[in-house]
């Protein structure tokens, strides 16, 4: 059970934080004015309790008591596999905050025990996207998302009012390997130039996870895009 959820929840993470990117109108003006991750299986449900907003800023992440990560590397911007400060709520790894050096919101993670891991559905060592590094003295997978250009987080930083202009983010860089500046892939913020990439759209939706498929009444791709074959899935 443990790898289908982890696999759905890898689905909703990359889901949630791409979906600046759906829209087909050029001339439409990106606004993120904020950030909410997604806490529930329904996509169509829109309201605080599925929805939940989080921090933008590492003053308001104090106040709603998101702590830094305990690690030694955390005193650092750059660690060994992430780039920024990182703060969680809880010790929950499911939503790991990351700021750049002046507290502005600049990332996202989620980490996974490499222990909770069973079986041989999906090889996580073999794929570049997955990192591995201790969190709190448990050895952790770590998937990671930035919403500015990575070379920036540790460098200079964005001001609050530039966070207020340019909205929570000015793209997509999803890291792939152990080096979150070399590494970092950035992704179109508009459907229409996937076509430039490797992406591929997710048809048809996945349901070979029939346990959870169930319980949850079917999966929503919501225009997921892959640039591997998605039968690398359990599927």
């Amino acid at each position: 059970m443990m790898i289908q959820s982890i696999l759905v929840l890898l689905l909703i993470f990359i889901a949630n934080v791409q979906s600046l990117s759906i829209s087909d109108r050029a001339n439409r003006k990106i606004e993120w004015n904020t950030l909410k991750l997604r806490w529930g299986p329904d996509p169509l449900v829109s309201n605080d309790e599925v929805y939940i907003r989080q921090p933008r800023t590492v003053q308001q992440a104090l106040q709603e008591q998101y702590e830094q990560l305990p690690d030694i590397l955390e005193k650092q911007c750059i660690g060994e596999t992430t780039i920024g400060y990182r703060y969680w709520k809880d010790n929950d790894t499911a939503a790991i905050l990351i700021f750049d050096k002046q507290g502005i919101i600049a990332g996202i993670q989620i980490a996974f025990p490499r222990s909770s891991i069973k079986g041989n559905y999906y090889s996580f060592d073999t794929q570049k996207m997955f990192n591995v590094e201790m969190i709190n003295g448990i050895e952790m997978y770590t998937l990671t998302a930035y919403f500015i250009d990575p070379t920036l987080i540790c460098t200079v930083g964005r001001t609050l009012s530039q966070l207020e202009h340019e909205g929570t983010g000015t793209g997509l860089f999803l890291q792939n390997g152990t080096n979150p500046i070399k590494d970092s892939i950035e992704i179109p913020l508009w459907e229409k130039d996937i076509g430039k990439t490797k992406w591929t759209f997710l048809i048809p939706v996945p349901t070979c996870i029939p346990k959870v498929n169930d319980e949850l009444g079917g999966f929503t791709t919501q225009h997921l895009y892959f640039n591997t074959d998605p039968a690398n899935l359990e599927c």
